[in-house]
């Protein structure tokens, strides 16, 4: 019987083929004996992708649901009062008897739409419109909370500025105004202004005006005039300017 010898090249080649083997056979070996487990994590990320997904069309349901309560509640809180023929529950275009019935349905319906689609971004406006119901029955400090809770999570909403002018009227009704006109004069040195530089220089004369303070209301009306000519406060600033004009002197 002859014998033949491997070269070392071929002894190589060999070790690389029996390794190779040996870890696809590991590797099968390993699948068979964890062929359970493999198959549970497999099927543990499909149904985290379905979970992912459910969730997503869960969360566009609930959406579309707030979206909807919350355009029936605005046509509430918007709905005409009559003398006869109302019709407060007509889907298209409600009408009441009188503003009291109007606001307890807009109330309730708002107030549904929070415990129902809590979280959602149609839910968070809806506090805006509580809000105002509450100021409507003398609850200001609710209506504070409120809006203070929608400008916390929502500083820059579109409906963020409408709250804020919401907010300041409070603080002066509530004789803060000294404070409303620190925070206004903070807010005009900033670079990034929370309102529009010409409505804060309103608000700031009228804020002064309502402190007695004249002559810095005027030059505050002023400038909204002069700064900016297009402003839709313009034409009420030139009003006021006049208006505090010392008598006999024009501008």
């Amino acid at each position: 019987m002859s014998s033949q010898r491997l070269s070392r090249k071929e002894i190589k080649h060999e070790i690389r083929d029996d390794a190779f083997r040996h870890s696809v056979e590991a590797s099968y070996d390993y699948v068979r004996g964890h062929r359970r487990n493999l198959l549970l994590g497999i099927g543990g990320v499909v149904l985290l992708a379905l979970a992912v997904l459910g969730f997503r069309t869960w969360q566009q349901q609930r959406e579309s649901g707030a979206g909807e309560l919350l355009g029936q509640a605005i046509k509430v809180t918007e709905a005409p009062v009559v003398a006869s023929g109302a019709k407060p529950d007509d889907p298209d275009a409600p009408s009441f008897a009188d503003e009291k019935s109007r606001d307890a349905r807009a109330r309730q319906l708002l107030e549904k739409l929070e415990s129902d689609y809590s979280g959602t971004g149609s839910a968070d406006v809806g506090k805006v419109y509580l809000a105002r119901l509450a100021l409507l029955q003398g609850k200001v400090a609710d209506a504070r909370k409120l809006w203070q809770s929608f400008l916390d999570d929502h500083p820059d909403h579109m409906l963020a500025a409408a709250v804020r002018l919401s907010l300041l009227d409070l603080d002066r009704k509530d004789g803060k105004a000294e404070r409303v006109v620190e925070r206004l004069r903070a807010d005009l040195d900033k670079d990034e202004k929370p309102l529009p530089e010409d409505v804060m220089l309103y608000e700031l004369g009228e804020t002064l005006e309502q402190l007695g303070r004249r002559q810095e209301a005027k030059d505050a009306y002023q400038r909204v005039a002069d700064e900016y000519p297009d402003s839709a406060w313009a034409s009420k600033a030139q009003t006021k300017v006049r208006e505090l004009a010392p008598p006999g002197n024009v501008g």
